[in-house]
């Protein structure tokens, strides 16, 4: 909706997940995927 395409004209988003990598390299290690939980 026009609405929703407003709201992400303004650069100001919600996070809602963060992606984390342990390891030497991207090839190797392990990655966790953090996501908020709505309430």
């Amino acid at each position: 909706t026009s609405s929703e395409k407003e709201m992400h004209l303004t650069g100001i988003y919600d996070l809602v997940a963060v992606l984390t990598h342990k390891g030497r390299s991207a090839d190797s290690g392990h990655y966790v995927a953090w996501v908020k939980q709505e309430n």
